[in-house]
């Protein structure tokens, strides 16, 4: 694990993973060095799908944010779905709606959705620029066979409108699926895809004659960067982000885990001196638990 705080306040993945546990499984703690210890933890899962409304169907693949200004309560949206008809029979798509997590003694509760809805799609990313949720790429894998489309779009969500509009931006170098994204102190988005050897994009928001414009921009970065890679999770801690594992286009998955500090740009790599090592994975989900410690 490892993972850094990636807004003001509560970090939204923390938030969401209090939903679920009291407890943690097992952390990190990050060292100023960029050494990491695995530390077991007595724990104990709280299952909540008996007392609360569950997200339904079931998925995967979604993307999870955290609005500042509607009472902090963690949201997902889209994913990869599968629902089981009255014969059995699994179907699998992807979807476009949206839940709110309204605490434990509600669970979850469907959004309903205005303005410029985004595409149905798995596999994107979600980051507040300037506190407004912004969601970025993704894949629709349109008809199973096709290979579907990958995007490079960007749609901003109003939190408190329940309203999408569309961003007049592209993902630099063309579309873009399994990345990841983390909001900044200084109100901007970090964006990493497989593309990012030797940079990181940043995408921010300026202000013009009342008019809101994005823009892309390629930071450069140096030191010890992490190959190329999708599926993998990151987080924000201070000022440091944290990437862990992931997937080359081989397939092969990693555990390795870096720390880019955002003030200098350059990367780290965080090595094990105790404990055991997560696994090589892809698709994990990091949280922070504080500025040093994050739960896989």
């Amino acid at each position: 694990m490892v993972s850094f705080a990636t807004t003001r306040g509560t970090p939204p993945a923390a938030a969401a993973a209090s939903l679920l546990f009291h407890c943690l499984l097992q952390s990190i703690i990050v060292a100023q060095a960029f050494s990491a210890v695995t530390h077991k933890v007595s724990a104990k899962w709280t299952d909540l799908s008996d007392f609360v409304a569950p997200v339904v169907p079931p998925r995967s693949g979604h993307a999870a944010f955290t609005p500042l200004d509607v009472g902090n309560r963690p949201r997902v949206w889209g994913g990869y779905v599968e629902e089981v008809d009255a014969n059995g029979n699994v179907e699998r798509h992807v979807t476009n709606d949206m839940w709110e997590w309204d605490g434990a003694d509600s669970g979850w509760t469907k959004v309903d959705q205005g303005g410029e809805v985004p595409r149905p799609r798995l596999a994107a990313a979600m980051a507040l620029v300037n506190d407004r949720p912004v969601l970025f790429g993704g894949w629709d894998p349109q008809t199973p066979g096709t290979g579907g489309v990958i995007l490079d779009t960007l749609k901003e969500f109003d939190p408190p409108s329940n309203s999408w509009s569309v961003v007049d931006a592209r993902i630099p170098d063309g579309p873009s699926s399994r990345h990841v994204a983390l909001s900044l102190p200084s109100g901007v988005a970090l964006m990493h895809n497989h593309r990012c050897d030797d940079h990181v994009i940043i995408y921010s928001v300026t202000k013009l004659l009342n008019l809101l414009y994005g823009r892309f921009s390629k930071q450069p970065t140096t030191g010890n960067a992490p190959s190329s890679r999708g599926l993998h999770a990151a987080t924000m801690a201070g000022d440091k982000a944290i990437i862990f594992g992931g997937a080359a286009k081989s397939g092969e998955m990693s555990n390795e885990a870096f720390a880019l500090d955002t003030n200098t740009w350059e990367w780290k790599s965080i090595s094990i001196t105790g404990g055991i090592a997560p696994c090589p994975r892809a698709g994990p989900c990091l949280c922070t638990i504080s500025d040093n410690c994050v739960l896989l």
